[in-house]
């Protein structure tokens, strides 16, 4: 168990996470800005390196090795090529599924759009809502304990089909994306990627395409493959 320190802290907070990690008596932390990082080095402990801090290189990576990141989530943004081109992903953690954040905002829009009193009614939690773009993509928004408001990717994130291309890069952890997911969900899911990486290992790669299907049932939307065949420049 690590615990997930928000991308966004500030006082005032409805909570303490800091201290929550202490209570929790935790060695290591994943943190996803750079006021965490100094944090952990501050208090000894040991830390993982979250997608939002953006690295794209190898030099950023070995920036983040050097501060001291146990592990780090490289950008989606990457495609397979550009991953080809680090040295070493041995402390790299790949997304391979779900739904990714695009954005956190300090401003919760429902409140702004929806409340006329100054306190809030707490719309993230009654009902699922989303923003539609001009070409009809709803992506979902959800809140946290704080109010922040948080933008998911309209489509689901699915590497299935590219499993052994990205098992042979070495990462150190492939990672399944699962905020808005049921516990139901998160153990099906995870039954599903650990029999395609049996398959995998067992040379049945090819048997995947059936679990392809199952993990469909269970996704709460189409796949997509984000920037993996695309990257950026």
């Amino acid at each position: 168990m690590v615990p997930a320190l928000p991308r966004i802290r500030k006082p005032g907070d409805r909570f303490d996470y800091t201290k929550l990690v202490q209570d929790f008596a935790s060695s290591q932390v994943m943190v996803g800005d750079l006021g965490a990082i100094h944090w952990c080095q501050g208090n000894g402990l040991t830390f993982w390196a979250d997608y939002s801090l953006n690295i794209l290189n190898p030099v950023s990576l070995d920036r983040l090795r050097k501060w001291g990141a146990q592990g780090v989530c490289v950008s989606p943004e990457l495609n397979l090529n550009q991953l080809r081109k680090f040295p070493d992903l041995a402390a790299v953690e790949l997304l391979i599924y779900g739904e990714v954040v695009l954005m956190v905002s300090q401003t919760c829009t429902l409140y702004e759009t929806l409340e006329n009193k100054p306190k809030c009614s707490q719309w993230c939690r009654r009902e699922q809502y989303y923003i539609q773009d001009e070409k009809g993509y709803s992506f979902p928004v959800q809140g946290d304990a704080d109010c922040r408001f948080y933008v998911f990717n309209s489509r689901t994130l699915a590497m299935l089909d590219d499993l052994p291309k990205l098992t042979a890069l070495g990462p150190q952890a492939l990672r399944l994306e699962m905020r808005r997911s049921s516990p139901q969900q998160v153990g099906q899911v995870v039954a599903i990627f650990r029999k395609a990486l049996q398959n995998i290992a067992a040379g049945r790669g090819e048997s995947n395409e059936n679990l392809k299907v199952q993990l469909e049932c269970h996704s709460p939307s189409p796949f997509t493959k984000c920037h993996y065949h695309r990257g950026v420049e």
